[in-house]
């Protein structure tokens, strides 16, 4: 903790004292020493440690904020003015600092200062220098001075940086809606960006659910990682993500890739990049089974109609007698006779025209009763002609 001014002050008088005494001793010629370059071990020198006043490659609009010490590393008491570091202008800001001009700061100790540069528009190369004087309190050793130079450089992306994008394009790995029971790949692109050098490797890709926990139904498979490859800015990388379902309904997760530094720090963090998982796993779909041909029966054949066959005209019994007349009848009756027969064909064709189904006895029972009509008809002639 610094001592208050007013308990250093004593001291600081006696000091000036022993100049003006020193002084008067040597035939009052006071001693004027021009400020040199201090080392540690000086009288006065003082010193600058932490991360470093320059901020290098930061990402448009970013912010980034370092604390740097200041240390008396020289062998007597000094005073430093801060002023100049209130003077810095955008993109650099004082933020805060434990200097102030009254202070006295012993050999051996320090004092910090916190500074913070906001990257401007992409491409602005930005610097500014500071100078800081130290001036020992014993009036007699000469200032030392220390100039900082600020600096910084806008990128549009971070220093390192990489993208993840799916098959389309977007920074997501999408299965999209797949069967229960079906397997699908998708590959995922790795494309440097910033400046500095990466290096990827299988081991550092992680898979996890909402919840944190590992997303077994994703699993990482093979990869153009190159052994201690290193990959620089727009050069590109894949490896593939393989889905495997174990449930219907919704799957999300989160795929987690860490890209390894190679701008020479070893302790330089890895760059991690994540991207979402979503699919949707539907129960599988059954093939509809070929339908089987029902046997159809053969038709039963109907019943043949058979045309019926037109028996011929029976004989008409000749009756004994003599004489023209006789043989004149019994030629009449014959063809009276052959004029019935006729009749009864052409009725029995008719009857096997339209279709009706006579059978041979029917039809020799009409026959009969024809032939025995004709026959009574030639008594009753032949009873008149007698």
């Amino acid at each position: 903790m610094p001592v208050p001014f007013s308990r250093r002050r004593p001291r600081a008088f006696a000091a000036l004292a022993a100049a003006v005494l020193a002084g008067t001793a040597l035939g009052g010629l006071a001693l004027v020493v021009p400020a040199a370059s201090a080392v540690p071990g000086d009288p006065t020198s003082i010193s600058l440690s932490g991360p470093g006043s320059d901020f290098g490659a930061v990402k448009t609009g970013t912010t980034v904020t370092r604390t740097l010490t200041l240390l008396n590393d020289g062998t007597g008491a000094i005073m430093v003015d801060p002023a100049p570091l209130s003077a810095l202008a955008a993109p650099f800001t004082l933020v805060s600092t434990t200097l102030d001009s009254m202070d006295f700061i012993e050999a051996g100790t320090s004092r910090t200062f916190t500074v913070k540069y906001t990257a401007p528009a992409v491409g602005t190369d930005s610097m500014q220098i500071v100078t800081l004087t130290a001036k020992n309190i014993d009036g007699v050793s000469p200032s030392s001075t220390l100039p900082i130079k600020f600096a910084g450089r806008s990128l549009a992306t971070d220093r390192s940086f990489f993208v993840v994008t799916g098959p389309d394009g977007a920074a997501k790995a999408d299965f999209g809606t797949t069967p229960m029971g079906t397997a699908v790949d998708r590959a995922l692109t790795i494309t440097v960006q910033g400046i500095d050098d990466l290096s990827f490797s299988i081991a550092d890709i992680s898979i996890a659910d909402g919840s944190g926990a590992p997303l077994t139904s994703v699993a990482v498979g093979a990869s153009d990682f190159g052994v201690g490859t290193k990959y620089k800015p727009g050069q590109s990388a894949s490896f593939t993500l393989r889905f495997t379902p174990a449930a219907t309904g919704p799957v999300t997760g989160t795929v987690t890739v860490a890209g390894r530094q190679m701008n020479g720090d070893p302790e330089a963090p890895n760059v991690v990049v994540q991207v979402p998982i979503t699919a949707f796993v539907e129960a599988a779909v059954d093939p509809e089974p070929t339908p089987t041909p029902t046997p159809t029966d053969a038709p039963t054949p109907g019943p043949t109609t058979t045309p019926a066959t037109p028996t011929p005209g029976s004989t008409t019994p000749t009756t004994g007698g003599s004489g023209g007349s006789g043989t004149g009848s019994q030629s009449s009756g014959t063809a009276s006779s052959g004029s019935t027969t006729g009749v009864a064909s052409r009725a029995t064709s008719s009857l096997a025209q339209t279709g009706a189904e006579a059978t041979i006895p029917a039809v020799i029972v009409a026959a009969g009763f024809l032939a025995a009509g004709l026959l009574a008809l030639q008594i009753v002639r032949r009873r008149r002609r007698a």
